[in-house]
C-alpha cells in the first residue's frame, strides 16, 4: 500500500511540474505578446486593444495561432493593420513562432537583435514599414528561415554576410532599402534560393564570377537600381531555372554575353540604364519563352536581329534609346500573336512602317519616335483593334494620315509629330471618343480643324502647332472639352476671336495661340483658369479693351494663382501696365510684354513679383525711370527694356540682382554714369547698354566681369582710354564699344581675348598702331576699326585670321601695303577708304606698292600720276572706287577699260553728254581721250604709267579741242 502512495505521488508530482511548466511558457508567451501590444502607439481600430486582453487565451488573440502540440504561438501575422510603432524584444521569447508578419504597417525603430532567437521561424515579413538601422549579422542564426522580407523600410549598412548561413532559405526580398557595400559571395552558396530581390539600394561591386554555380533552383535575380558595375558574369547560364533577370539601371559594362542564350526558361530579361555596347546578341533569340525584352538606353549598335521576332511568346520588346540602325522585317508580326508593346525609339531605325504590323493582333502600344522611318503611315494600322498608344513623332514620314486611324476606338494618345506629313486632318479622327492625347506640331499639315476633334471629351492634351491650319475656333470649345490640360495651337494661321469659353476648361494648364492671326481683345474670363501654369498669347492682333485704358485683363490674371509663365509680345495692346500687375501669381516666372505698344509708367508694384527669372518690356511708349522696385527681383535671371522712352539713372538696386545673367536696356534716354557696382555681378553674360546718353569712363569694376560673352556700350559717351585689363574677358563672344569718345591705343593685351568673335571700336578717337597681338584672335570673324586716328601699317600677321569674314579700316591714317593673303583675298575697297598713305592690289583702289613706295608706301610722282588717274575717272563718271558696282570682281578701272573705244557713252556722268547734243561726236572722242589718258596714269606697272607732265601736256591739248568745239556753235 505504501508503494502504491508513492507512485501516486510520484504521477501528482510530475503533473503538477508539467502543469507548472505550460503554465510558464504559456506566461512566457503572453507577456511577449503584451510588451508587442504596449510598444504599439496607433492602430485604427483600437482591435488589439479590445481583443488582446491579459487573462483571455493568447491563442485567440487576433493574428496569432497556436501548435496543436504544446499549445505555443506558432504565428503572429498582423500585416495590413495600420499598426504604428516599434518591435520590441520580448518577441524574441516567443521560441515556437514559425511565421512573423507585420508587413504594411507604420513600424519604425531597429531589428531588434532578439529576434534572432527564434530557432523554428521559417517566414520573417517586416515589409512596407519604416524600420531603420542596419539587419544584425545574428539574423545567420535562424537556421530554419525560409522567406526573408525586409523590402520598403529604411535599413541601412551592408547585407550580412551570414545570410549565407542559412542553409533552408528560398526567398530574400531587401528592395526599396539604403543599403549599400557589395552583394556578400556567401549568399550565392544558398543552394535552396529561388527568389533574390536587392532591387533600389546602394550596392556597388561587382557580381562573381561563378555566381550561378551553386544556384541550381534560382527562378528570380533582381538587382536593378544600384550601382553595380562590371561585366554579366558567363556563368548565369548555369542558372538553368532563372525566369526573371533584372539588371537595369546600374553600371554594368562590356558587351551582353551570348551565353544568356542557354537560359531557356527565362521569361523577363531586363537589361536597361547601363553601360554595355555592341550589337544584341543572336543567341538572345534562343529564349523561346521570352515574355518580356526590355534593353533600353545602354548604346545597343548594330540591327536588331530578325530571329527575336521569331520568338512567339515575347509580349513587350523594348530597344529605346540606342544606336540600333537599319530596318524592320517586313513579316516581322508573322510570329508575334501576343506582342502587346513595340518600343523603339531613340534609335536610327530607318525605312518604312512595316503593313505587316495589324498581324500583331494585340498590340496595344506603339512606340518608333525619334528615328529615321520614311513613307507613309500604313492605313493598315487602323486595323489593331487593341491599340490604345500610338508613337511615330519625330521622324521623316510623308504623305497623309490615314482615315483609318479613325477605326482605333481603344486609341488614346496619338503622336505624329516633327515629321512631313501633309494634307488635313481626316474628319474620322473624331469618332476617336477614348482619345485623350492628339499631337501632331510641327508638319505641313494644314486646313480647318474637324469640329468633331473638339467634340471629344476626354482630350487632356491638343498639340497642333507649326503647321498651316487655319480658320476659328469653336465658341464652345471649353464647353465641350472639359478635361482639356494642354492645348498648343501656336505658329499656324488661326484668326477670329479667342472664345470666352475656353475659361470652362478649366483643368487648362498650358494654352499656347501664339503666332496666328487672333484679334478682338484679350477675354477677361481668362482669370477663371484656376491651374493655369503658362499663357502664351505672343504675336498676334490682339489688343485691350478700347473702353479703358489699363490692361485689365492682367487683373483677371492675378487670379490664376499658379501662372509661371506669361506671353503677351508683339501684340497691338496698346494699354498701361496696371498697378495689379503686381498681384500676379507669386510664382510667376516668366512675364514677355515687348513690342506690344504699351505705354506709360512701370509699375512699382512689379517688385512683389519676386519669383520673376525673365522680363521683357522692350520696343514699348514706356515712360519715366525704372522703378527702384526691379531691384527686389532677387531671382531675375534677364531683364529686357530697349527701344523705350524710359530716361533717369540706371538704378543703383540693380546691384542687388546677384543672378541677372542677360541686362539689355539699349535704345533708351539712361543718361549718367554705370554703377560701379554692376562689376560685381558674376553672373552676367549678356550685357547692352547702347544706344543712350550715358557717360563718364567705363568703371574700372566692369572689366572684372571674366566670364561676360557679350557686352555692347556703342552709340553713348563714354569717354577715357581702353585699360590694359581688357584682356580680362577671356570669354567674351563680341565687344562692341564704338560710337563714344575714347582716346589713347589699343591695348596689346586685346589679345588674350581668345574667344571673342566680333569686336567693335570704330567712331571714338583711338590712335597709334593697330596691335600685332589682334592676330592672336583666331576666332575672330568682325573687326571694325574705322574712323578713328590710327596710323601705322596694316599687321601682315592679320592674314592668320581665317574665319575673318568682315574688316573695316576705313577712315584712319594708315599706311604701308594691304595684306594680301588669308581672309584678305575676300576683302574690297571698301575695307581701307579714306587712308591716303596705303597702298596694294589694284581691287582695293588704292594706289600700287612700288620700288618709289617701299614697303611703307611713300608717296612719289609715280604715285600721285596714278592717283590722278584715279580722280580723272571720279571726275568725269561722277562715282568712285568704293562704289557698290565695284564690290565684287569688277573695279573702276576695268569698268572704264572695257568702254573704250566705243562706249564711253555708258561709263561718263549722263549729264556731260547725251547723243542729241551737237557735235556729238567729237565731244564723244574728247571724253574718249580723257579716259584713255586715266588709264595710262594708273597702269599696274609704275614705269608703264604716263609722267605727270606728258599726262599736263595731252590734258592741255583735250581742253583746246574742247574749247574749239564750243566756238563752233
Amino acid at each position: 500500500m505504501g508503494k502504491k502512495n508513492a507512485i501516486v505521488l510520484l504521477l501528482a508530482v510530475h503533473f503538477l511540474s508539467v502543469f507548472l511548466a505550460l503554465s510558464l511558457t504559456y506566461s512566457t508567451d503572453e507577456s511577449a505578446l503584451l510588451a508587442f501590444k504596449a510598444r504599439i502607439t496607433f492602430h485604427p481600430n483600437n482591435i488589439l486593444a479590445k481583443n488582446w486582453s491579459e487573462g483571455t487565451c493568447v491563442c485567440n488573440w487576433v493574428g496569432v495561432s497556436c501548435n496543436l502540440r504544446h499549445n505555443r504561438v506558432a504565428t503572429l501575422n498582423l500585416p495590413n493593420m495600420g499598426l504604428s510603432g516599434t518591435i520590441p524584444k520580448e518577441l524574441g521569447n516567443l521560441s515556437f513562432l514559425i511565421s512573423f508578419n507585420i508587413s504594411n504597417n507604420l513600424f519604425h525603430g531597429h531589428f531588434p537583435n532578439e529576434l534572432c532567437h527564434l530557432r523554428r521561424l521559417k517566414s520573417l515579413d517586416l515589409q512596407f514599414n519604416e524600420l531603420s538601422g542596419h539587419i544584425p549579422t545574428s539574423i545567420g542564426f535562424l537556421k530554419k528561415l525560409q522567406y526573408m522580407g525586409l523590402s520598403f523600410n529604411n535599413f541601412t549598412g551592408s547585407i550580412p554576410q551570414e545570410i549565407g548561413n542559412l542553409p533552408n532559405l528560398e526567398t530574400v526580398y531587401l528592395l526599396n532599402n539604403s543599403i549599400s557595400g557589395s552583394i556578400p559571395s556567401t549568399i550565392f552558396n544558398v543552394s535552396s534560393l529561388r527568389r533574390i530581390d536587392f532591387s533600389n539600394n546602394r550596392l556597388f561591386g561587382i557580381l562573381p564570377v561563378g555566381m550561378c554555380t551553386h544556384l541550381p533552383v534560382l527562378e528570380i535575380f533582381l538587382v536593378s537600381r544600384n550601382q553595380l558595375s562590371g561585366e554579366i558574369p558567363t556563368s548565369l547560364s548555369k542558372c538553368g531555372e532563372l525566369r526573371q533577370l533584372e539588371l537595369t539601371r546600374n553600371k554594368f559594362t562590356g558587351s551582353i554575353p551570348k551565353a544568356l542564350g542557354n537560359l531557356t526558361k527565362l521569361e523577363e530579361l531586363y537589361l536597361s540604364w547601363n553601360y554595355f555596347n555592341g550589337p544584341i546578341p543572336n543567341e538572345i533569340s534562343d529564349l523561346v519563352n521570352l515574355k518580356i525584352l526590355s534593353i533600353q538606353s545602354i548604346g545597343l549598335t548594330g540591327s536588331i536581329p530578325n530571329a527575336i521576332f521569331n520568338i512567339s511568346s515575347l509580349q513587350v520588346i523594348a530597344f529605346t534609346n540606342n544606336s540600333l540602325y537599319g530596318t524592320l522585317p517586313t513579316n516581322m508580326c508573322n510570329n508575334l500573336p501576343k506582342l502587346e508593346g513595340l518600343y523603339l525609339s531613340m534609335n536610327q531605325l530607318g525605312g518604312p512602317i512595316q503593313t505587316s504590323l495589324p498581324r500583331c493582333g494585340e498590340l496595344g502600344i506603339i512606340s518608333l519616335s525619334i528615328n529615321e522611318f520614311t513613307g507613309s503611315i500604313p492605313r493598315e494600322i487602323g486595323n489593331l483593334s487593341k491599340l490604345h498608344v500610338l508613337y511615330l513623332d519625330r521622324n521623316r514620314l510623308t504623305g497623309t494620315i490615314p482615315p483609318s486611324l479613325g477605326n482605333l476606338s481603344m486609341l488614346e494618345q496619338i503622336s505624329i509629330e516633327e515629321n512631313n506629313i501633309h494634307g488635313n486632318i481626316p474628319q474620322e479622327l473624331g469618332q476617336l471618343l477614348n482619345l485623350e492625347v492628339l499631337q501632331l506640331s510641327v508638319n505641313n499639315l494644314m486646313g480647318e480643324i474637324p469640329q468633331s476633334i473638339f467634340s471629344i471629351s476626354k482630350l487632356q492634351v491638343i498639340a497642333l502647332a507649326s503647321n498651316h491650319f487655319f480658320g476659328n475656333l469653336p465658341s464652345s470649345i471649353g464647353l465641350w472639352l472639359p478635361n482639356l490640360v494642354i492645348l498648343l495651337i501656336g505658329m499656324n494661321e488661326f484668326s477670329g476671336i479667342i472664345p470666352t469659353s475656353i475659361s470652362n476648361a478649366s483643368k487648362l494648364t498650358e494654352l499656347d495661340l501664339s503666332t496666328n492671326f487672333f484679334n478682338g481683345s484679350v477675354p477677361m474670363t481668362l482669370g477663371s483658369l484656376p491651374h493655369l501654369q503658362h499663357l502664351n498669347l505672343e504675336s498676334n492682333q490682339l489688343t485691350n479693351d478700347p473702353s479703358v485704358f489699363e490692361l485689365g485683363f492682367l487683373t483677371s490674371l492675378a487670379n490664376c494663382r499658379h501662372l509661371k509663365a506669361l506671353g503677351l509680345s508683339d501684340n497691338p495692346l496698346n494699354g498701361i501696365l496696371p498697378k495689379s500687375v503686381g498681384n500676379l501669381s507669386i510664382v510667376l516666372e516668366e512675364f514677355y510684354a515687348d513690342n506690344s505698344r504699351i505705354y506709360g509708367v512701370i509699375p512699382t508694384e512689379i517688385g512683389n513679383l519676386s519669383n520673376l527669372v525673365g522680363l521683357q518690356l522692350g520696343n514699348s511708349d514706356l515712360v519715366g525711370p525704372i522703378p527702384n522696385t526691379v531691384g527686389q527681383l532677387k531671382k531675375l535671371q534677364f531683364f529686357q527694356l530697349f527701344g523705350t522712352l524710359i530716361e533717369g539713372f540706371i538704378p543703383s538696386n540693380f546691384c542687388n540682382l546677384i543672378q541677372l545673367s542677360g541686362l539689355v536696356l539699349n535704345r533708351n534716354k539712361l543718361f549718367g554714369p554705370i554703377p560701379s557696382c554692376l562689376g560685381n555681378l558674376s553672373s552676367l553674360r549678356f550685357l547692352d547698354l547702347s544706344s543712350n546718353a550715358l557717360t563718364s569712363k567705363i568703371p574700372s569694376t566692369l572689366w572684372s566681369l571674366v566670364d561676360i560673352l557679350v557686352l555692347n556700350l556703342s552709340s553713348n559717351v563714354f569717354s577715357g582710354s581702353l585699360p590694359p585689363e581688357i584682356g580680362n574677358f577671356k570669354h567674351i563672344i563680341q565687344l562692341d564699344l564704338s560710337k563714344n569718345k575714347f582716346t589713347g591705343q589699343i591695348s596689346s593685351l586685346i589679345g588674350q581675348l581668345q574667344s571673342i568673335e566680333s569686336l567693335y571700336l570704330s567712331q571714338n578717337r583711338l590712335q597709334g598702331p593697330i596691335p600685332q597681338s589682334i592676330s592672336d584672335l583666331i576666332n575672330l570673324k568682325s573687326l571694325e576699326l574705322s574712323q578713328n586716328n590710327l596710323s601705322g601699317i596694316i599687321p601682315k600677321s592679320l592674314e592668320k585670321l581665317l574665319d575673318l569674314k568682315y574688316l573695316n579700316l576705313s577712315f584712319n591714317k594708315l599706311s604701308g601695303e594691304i595684306p594680301n593673303g588669308g581672309p584678305f583675298v575676300n576683302f574690297t575697297a571698301a575695307s581701307f577708304m579714306q587712308n591716303d598713305a596705303l597702298c596694294g592690289a589694284p581691287r582695293f583702289h588704292v594706289r600700287a606698292c612700288s620700288n618709289e613706295h617701299g614697303s611703307a608706301g611713300l608717296v612719289s610722282t609715280k604715285g600721285d600720276v596714278y592717283s590722278f588717274g584715279i580722280l580723272l575717272m571720279e571726275t568725269f563718271t561722277r562715282k568712285k572706287p568704293t562704289d557698290d558696282l565695284f564690290m565684287g570682281e569688277l573695279s573702276m578701272k576695268q569698268w572704264v577699260s572695257e568702254s573704250l573705244p566705243s562706249a564711253v557713252l555708258e561709263v561718263v556722268d549722263a549729264n556731260l553728254l547725251t547723243r542729241e547734243d551737237e557735235n556729238f561726236i567729237a565731244k564723244e572722242k574728247c571724253l574718249s581721250s580723257i579716259m584713255e589718258l586715266a588709264l595710262e596714269c594708273t597702269a599696274e606697272s609704275p614705269e608703264e604709267r604716263i609722267n605727270m607732265k606728258d599726262a599736263l601736256v595731252r590734258l592741255k591739248r583735250i581742253k583746246a579741242k574742247i574749247d574749239e568745239i564750243m566756238q563752233r556753235r
